[in-house]
């Protein structure tokens, strides 16, 4: 039979946050236990995804980087002094462990005129 795994939501907010905050469940409580929980067909990550202590970069205080940015080198091109396009070869550059990073992207919304919109 699997075993019912309860939490006391109200205790783990007082020791994460400091105060008692009551939880209301909606709801009865189930009346057949969840299903089993079972953990055994996972697999540890290879090393190339992290190194020693499960991470592959570690900050120069010994505590890990979780999320390293690096920029990788290679060839790009550049104008010269006379507008000229020539190719300059880049080196890795590691962003500093601070760096805070945002990705958006906007959504193309394009909107077609029907006719006989405007009532006529």
């Amino acid at each position: 039979m699997a075993e019912d795994i309860r939490y006391n939501v109200s205790q783990l907010f007082q020791i994460a946050f400091g105060q008692n905050s009551p939880v209301f469940i909606p709801e009865p409580l189930l009346s057949s236990p969840p299903a089993n929980i079972n953990y055994s067909g996972l697999v540890p990550l290879d090393e190339n995804y992290a190194g020693e202590n499960g991470f592959r970069t570690m900050s120069w205080m010994g505590t890990p980087i979780v999320f390293p940015v690096k920029f990788k080198g290679k060839e790009y091109q550049l104008y010269n002094g006379v507008g000229e396009i020539v190719k300059i070869r880049l080196n890795d550059y590691q962003l500093p462990a601070a760096t805070l990073l945002s990705f958006r992207r906007a959504k193309n919304i394009t909107r077609t005129n029907l006719l006989g919109s405007n009532g006529r």
